[in-house]
């Protein structure tokens, strides 16, 4: 469960430094 949250942490965290649209991203991955 932890490695989940790690990994998604990892991920939000690489997407908003590749772009800008960090309110976007987070928006995604919490409608999921």
């Amino acid at each position: 469960m932890g490695r989940i949250v790690y990994a998604e942490a990892c991920l939000l965290d690489y997407l908003t430094k590749l772009s800008d649209v960090d309110s976007y991203t987070v928006g995604l991955i919490l409608g999921q």
